[in-house]
């Protein structure tokens, strides 16, 4: 075959003539304003007509590659070799020939073959250039494995390769396989994807780099710095500083701020100063005319166009123009507008600060300084923080629960604070909040704090991670930073207290407050005050139960002083928000509290018994019961306490009108100054009947109606000069009964005269519908409270004796909304029970006791639909199942309540309607797949209730919209779903329902199919054919219509095996002159008969 040779002009003409190009290029221009980019550049493979390779190749050359002998793969690559190494390449489909090279470059084992497909590569991605771009990228994952093979002469040729797939590709496009290979096993090949990166940063301007794509090399390799292998450093350190000589300090401070290793850093900058950026120079937009005169240096500059220029940092930047550029000292340093410094802040310039390496340096007197970031110092990122909230609840990122912080969750954290897309905070907050220097981090507090004295929006935007940087400065030992951080944070805390107050999220709270209690123990008390302070005002922006749940932890400490502080705190919860605040029940925190009194320090055995003796004012006796397996010496100590403690008269207190009796305060409460245990003395106040709606939790004693809550005072120490959450002194409620006045009859009758009962009328039917359309949409409000009230005034109109007849009227959808009511508590209620924990159990309590009325009536539970039967079971049910139930007070009951309401709906509603609910809502489940299994359990068990009522309720029971219910849903799950099925239960429970009804009915039940649409098609008809036979040929009743017409009940049928059973026992008795047996057969007669 004739190989085509390149023409000798060509091979000449290369050298020469891209000298001369250059000659006319620079002799073209003079002086500064010559750029070299505005040239027109002429290439010398312009000049070259492409050449066609791929008609050059045999026919079998696919072949030849896979030949067993070595060298007819060297020949085949010979000839490819020889064809491509032009200049200029005709395109075409290179698809197959780069698809045989990469299987060569892979699995071949000979050296040699290996480096000529590695040549011929090289030459079809520099001759095909831009269009070799599918093929490259390809290409690239297969040369960077191939950089483990130990023949030098093979990695040159890799080298080789990998660059020159380059000129077709961009950083983005080959970003996963070059993350590969910075992970790779293999030392070689991580030292040599860290050079090829190197040299992919030299052919690149700041504009190629954005911060995303920097965010994931740097990243990769900044785990490479510190590998074992020597030249995996070197490589990684260099392609680290040639990054730096790219884009500049700015971009990677917060980068190179997170290494702690300073000869890391130094061999970084090293690599930077001598990084050589090969890189055409971008034209820059044309600039306003400078104040002063440009220096001579950058004439010198000018005229050495040709020579790659190393870039200086961001670091000598401030020097050099200091030398260049000298301004009196009177004169501002950026024009018109004055230097603002952190000491002087001013609203209407931004805030100006150096930078370098993650370290604050102060601009020297009377040179110009260079202003790193002029923006504000929060960056307020829309939908971010929900964004950081989704990713940890998807495990997408790291939970923040640690014992101690490591380099994964700062790591994490800085990726947090650094953004997706945009920085959350300015490269300043984001150096200092990462420098090592705990100066750098006191002027980030400061910072924050000035945000936060401004406006609270930006902080509230990202507390989450100002709370997880100050979750890792409470693992700090430097007490500067430590009572920095308290001053901001009890700050903070205030500033979200104020309207509208901001509820801390779960996620907020959680990676906080486990870590603060941390510092509790500390031995300095300013320390300590601060952070009870904290606690108290996180209870007004959280439950208090999530609170005391944190504490009952801290109780468990190893550390004597965190035990008797969080004890201290637990007691103070307990004192302004109640029992129920003690989670998860008052018997497992007394308990746990109980076990401290044994304790060999004597502050953790007070604290306990203080507590004890606290709860002890609350619920009494019931403390003696939670405690009664404390051995002899704790119970004695106990028992002690409570003798010793104080018993103070309660003073006169003249009486007020309707004064209000609360156990828990208002989460919102002010701040206001604690009284002193002189002014928490109990104080007795009478209020009238009336007030017993206002919520306050009593306990009757005698027949005078009285109720005493009296409640030990307590304090926790040194808070009589701290600013805590203000609690309502705690009353003595006495009622006595209303005095009449006497008067006469005929006084009476004079003063009212004749009264006329009007008629009811239409007009008055229709205010009472009007009347009732408004306390249903009251029902249906957002606002709580306004649903309390509604439920109220329901509650009271079917707690009569005879239910109103506006209500009557309306049940069926008096029964919709109630369990509209239901799922609204479980789904908006309930999650955010900090705010309205003074409506959810209230709220509760009222609609199971209207459901328990209206069911216990038959007439009234009759008057409902299957649909709303599905619905209000189906949130009845998730009330049971409601975990968040257990820690709260009065949860216990709710569900024991709502179970037996369930039970009694199950037994009184509407035999038909319950049968056809239980199995829409056993279809509805199985269809969504998001049941558990608890759930479906209680469902089935609905049913199988409905089923043993059956033959006691045949009268009652419509059997069509029942077979059109199981007709469904045997038509979503038919019997061939079932085999592969988890638990076919659902399936047996249904068959059930249809082998009873077969028992009941016989061969009449295959009558009551109008409902169901082409029954010939049904999957329930054949089933019914078939149970139908199996209950004949057993012996099942057949004409049980005819009975049932003549008014015998099947209950009769039923009872068949136990009449014959007594029949048997009476005959052996008829020989015996026993009158009961004659008696017996007598009845037994007449019931036949």
């Amino acid at each position: 075959m004739q190989t085509v040779k390149p023409e000798p002009l060509v091979k000449t003409f290369l050298v020469p003539a891209w000298r001369r190009v250059d000659t006319v290029r620079s002799s073209s221009f003079t002086g500064d304003a010559a750029p070299e980019e505005e040239a027109e550049e002429v290439k010398p493979e312009d000049l070259v007509d492409p050449v066609e390779v791929l008609k050059t190749l045999p026919e079998n050359f696919s072949e030849q590659l896979q030949s067993k002998k070595w060298t007819d793969r060297k020949e085949a690559l010979e000839l490819l070799d020889t064809n491509s190494n032009h200049p200029k390449l005709m395109e075409g489909d290179y698809n197959e020939t780069v698809s045989n090279l990469k299987k060569v470059i892979a699995k071949d084992s000979n050296v040699v073959v290996v480096a000529l497909a590695g040549k011929c590569l090289t030459n079809l991605a520099k001759g095909v250039k831009q269009k070799f771009g599918p093929c490259a990228s390809s290409a690239v994952p297969v040369i960077i494995e191939k950089f483990k093979e130990k023949k030098v002469n093979v990695v040159t040729v890799m080298r080789e390769a990998i660059d020159a797939c380059y000129l077709s590709l961009t950083l983005e496009s080959i970003t996963e396989s070059v993350l590969e290979g910075l992970a790779h096993k293999t030392p070689s090949v991580k030292a040599e994807t860290a050079l090829f990166l190197t040299r992919c940063f030299c052919k690149c301007n700041p504009e190629d780099l954005p911060k995303k794509l920097l965010k994931v090399y740097v990243e990769a390799l900044l785990k490479n710095i510190g590998d074992p292998d020597a030249s995996v450093r070197d490589s990684s350190s260099e392609a680290l500083g040639t990054a730096l000589k790219v884009v500049g300090e700015k971009a990677m401070a917060p980068f190179i701020g997170t290494i702690d290793d300073d000869l890391k850093k130094a061999k970084i900058t090293d690599y930077c100063k001598n990084a050589v950026i090969t890189a055409p120079r971008r034209k820059a937009a044309p600039a306003a005319p400078a104040k002063t005169e440009a220096p001579p240096a950058k004439a010198a500059d000018a005229k050495n166009v040709k020579k790659p220029v190393a870039r200086p940092t961001a670091a000598k930047a401030p020097a050099k123009a200091a030398a260049e550029v000298k301004k009196p000292p009177s004169e501002p340093d950026d024009d018109d507008t004055p230097a603002i410094t952190p000491e002087t802040p001013s609203e209407q310039a931004p805030r100006r600060t150096v930078v370098k390496a993650g370290k604050a340096a102060p601009a020297a007197k009377g040179k110009a300084a260079v202003v790193e970031d002029s923006g504000p110092n929060i960056i307020v990122q829309p939908n971010a923080k929900k964004q950081r909230a989704n990713d940890e609840k998807l495990l997408k990122t790291l939970k923040w629960s640690f014992q101690t912080p490591t380099k994964e969750f700062i790591q994490q954290l800085q990726d947090q604070m650094m953004g997706k897309d945009a920085p959350c905070f300015s490269s300043n907050l984001l150096a200092w909040f990462f420098s090592a220097d705990f100066k750098n981090q006191i002027k980030a507090i400061q910072a924050l704090q000035e945000d936060l004295n401004v406006k609270r929006e930006p902080t509230i935007a990202v507390i989450d991670l100002i709370l997880k940087w100050f979750s890792l400065r409470f693992f700090d030992s430097n007490p500067q930073v430590l009572a920095k951080g308290l001053e901001y944070l009890q700050l903070l805390f205030a500033k979200l207290s104020e309207d509208p107050v901001y509820q801390l999220t779960d996620g907020e709270v959680n990676c906080f407050v486990p870590y603060l209690l941390l510092k509790i123990g500390d031995p300095k008390d300013t320390v300590k005050v601060g952070i009870k302070n904290i606690v108290q005002q996180l209870c007004s922006l959280t439950a208090p139960t999530k609170i005391y749940a944190f504490l009952a932890d801290g109780m468990k400490s190893k550390n004597a002083k965190q035990r008797s502080e969080c004890i201290d705190l637990a007691t103070w919860v307990m004192e302004t928000y109640g029992m129920e605040a003690c989670v998860p029940s008052p018997e497992v925190a007394i308990k746990l509290v109980s076990q401290q009194i044994g304790d060999r320090d004597a502050n953790v055995r007070n604290a306990a018994l203080n507590y004890l003796l606290f709860a002890f004012g609350l619920i009494g006796d019931k403390v003696l019961t939670f405690t009664k397996a404390l051995d002899e010496k704790d119970r004695s100590m106990l028992m002690e306490r409570l003798k010793r403690a104080p018993k103070k008269a309660a003073p006169e207190v003249v009486p007020q009108p309707k004064p209000h009796a609360t156990v828990r305060p208002n989460p919102k409460a002010s701040i206001a100054v604690r009284p002193t245990q002189q002014e928490d003395a109990p104080q007795a106040v009478d209020i009238p009947d009336s007030a017993s709606d206002s919520g306050a939790s009593t306990t009757s004693k005698g027949s005078k109606g009285t109720a005493e809550a009296t409640v030990a005072p307590r304090a926790i120490k040194g808070e009589q000069q701290q600013q805590t959450i203000s609690r309502p002194a705690t009353v003595t409620i006495r009622r006595t009964a209303p005095t009449l006045i006497p008067i006469s009859e005929a006084d009476l009758n004079a003063a009212l005269g004749e009264v006329p009962i009007p008629k009811r009328s239409q007009s008055m039917a229709a205010a009472s519908s009007s009347g009732m359309t408004s306390v249903f949409a009251g029902l249906l409000s957002n606002s709580p409270g306004a649903t309390l009230q509604a439920l109220k005034k329901i509650d009271d109109l079917v707690s009569k004796s005879v239910v109103d007849p506006t209500v009557s009227r309306n049940l069926s959808e008096l029964y919709r909304h109630l369990s509209e009511v239901l799922r609204k508590l479980y789904t908006s209620s309930m999650p955010n029970y900090a705010t309205n924990f003074q409506h959810i159990a209230a709220c509760y309590g009222h609609v199971l006791h209207i459901l328990r009325v209206l069911f216990e009536n038959p007439r009234h539970a009759d008057q409902t639909n299957a649909l709303i039967l599905s619905d209000l079971i189906h949130n009845l049910i998730s009330t049971i199942l409601d975990r968040r139930m257990e820690a709260m007070t009065g949860g216990a009951d709710i569900v024991q309540t709502a179970n037996v309401i369930t039970l009694r709906i199950v037994d009184n509603a509407n035999r038909t309607q319950i049968v056809c609910a239980s199995v829409c809502l056993l279809r509805q489940l199985l269809g969504s797949g998001q049941m558990t299994d608890k759930f479906l359990d209680l469902v089935i068990k609905c049913v199988w209730r409905c089923v043993r009522k059956m033959p006691d309720t045949v009268l009652q029971l419509q059997i069509d919209p029942v077979l059109l219910e199981i007709h469904l849903f045997l038509k979503q799950f038919p019997a061939s779903h079932w085999p592969t099925a988890a638990d076919d239960t659902p399936f047996r429970t249904v068959k059930t329902i249809l082998y009873t009804l077969c028992r009941m009915y016989g061969s009449d039940v295959l009558n009551h199919l109008t409902l169901v649409e082409d029954p010939e098609n049904s999957e329930l008809l054949s089933f019914l054919k078939r149970v139908v036979k199996s209950v004949d040929r057993n012996g099942g009743p057949g004409g049980d219509r005819e009975r049932q017409q003549n008014g015998e009940t099947l209950a009769t049928n039923g009872n068949a095996k136990k009449h014959a059973d007594n029949l048997s026992n009476i005959i052996n008795r008829l020989g015996s002159s026993d009158q009961e047996a004659v008696q017996q057969v007598r009845a037994l007669a007449t019931t036949n008969q």
